[in-house]
């Protein structure tokens, strides 16, 4: 007949056993079975096999073995706590490998009441097997949630860099839109100077021909006094004024002195050297006398058409 196992010597085997499969990485199959109980394990941080537990405290396999008596019936209070779930069980700051009561406590917790008849029906090696099993795949699925939580938090990173990327992206455009801003205010600025010194040098350049057409002109006034000056001066001016005097006073110029003394005695025209035409003279009185009957005769007319 095969023999009970006690939860606590269980639990010291489990804690020892996971130890040195924790750190050798050793995944035990669900469905092995051993009919030895006296299995080393390898240790390979210290070289050393980690010996079972005595002769007294381990289950031993028989095939042929009737039922085993059964074992006392939980209480109601010990069901309760076995269905606690396994954090309430070890508390915040329990460790899986800390001790074999904690071992005991994770036994505790996990194995429900509908299956310890199966649990107590498990040799020492199944019920090993299937718990480094079960813990196996706990830390696989802690791995895989590490695994995803680091790629999640990489993710967020790197979309965190992107979006810091892209900011200081549209830092720099706006800094380069702000540069270039200032750049065509200048630019205006000194189009617009240039501007005010064209206007500026076009009237200079205004002013400065209108100088110059002015010093022409009295620079042409002036050399045209210079050469009136000199012509005046010269024999050929002489010439030319006693040529026109000549032709001008040659006829009729006697008569002309004459009547401004006849007709203007104050002036004291010079008539001593004037040459008398008698006829003329004749001719013009003639002239002057008939000239004064017309009129008489007009004012006599005249005076007559008044009266009647």
């Amino acid at each position: 007949m095969s023999k009970r196992l006690k939860l606590s010597d269980l639990a010291k085997v489990v804690a020892q056993k996971a130890a040195t499969s924790a750190s050798k990485g050793v995944v035990i199959s669900e469905g092995s079975e051993t009919t030895s109980g006296k299995r080393a394990l390898d240790d390979g941080s210290k070289g050393k096999q980690v010996a079972q537990p005595p002769e007294s405290k381990k289950a031993k396999i028989d095939t042929g073995a009737s039922e085993a008596p059964a074992r006392p019936p939980i209480a109601s209070g010990e069901s309760s706590s076995v269905r606690r779930t396994l954090g309430e069980a070890l508390g915040p700051q329990a460790s899986v490998m800390a001790s074999a009561a904690t071992a005991e406590k994770i036994l505790a917790g996990v194995i429900l009441p509908a299956d310890k008849e199966k649990v107590d029906r498990l040799t020492f090696d199944q019920v090993v097997t299937k718990f480094l099993h079960v813990l196996g795949q706990g830390v696989i699925l802690g791995s895989s949630l590490a695994v995803r939580s680091r790629d999640f938090a990489e993710s967020a990173l790197n979309q965190k860099a992107v979006a810091e990327s892209a900011e200081m992206e549209m830092v720099r455009a706006q800094n380069w839109v702000i540069e270039l801003e200032g750049a065509l205010a200048e630019e205006k600025a000194k189009g617009k100077k240039l501007a005010q010194d064209a206007d500026a040098r076009d009237k200079v350049i205004a002013r400065l021909e209108a100088r110059i057409s002015e010093l022409e002109r009295s620079q042409s006034v002036t050399q045209g006094r210079i050469i009136a000056a000199a012509f005046k001066e010269s024999n050929d001016f002489l010439k030319a004024v006693r040529g026109s005097a000549s032709s001008y006073f040659s006829d009729g110029f006697d008569f002309c002195k004459r009547q401004l003394a006849h007709q203007y005695p104050d002036l004291g025209v010079d008539l001593e050297d004037v040459e008398m035409d008698h006829e003329l003279l004749a001719k013009e009185e003639a002239e002057a006398e008939k000239k004064a009957a017309e009129e008489g005769a007009a004012g006599v007319e005249g005076v007559g058409e008044a009266v009647v």
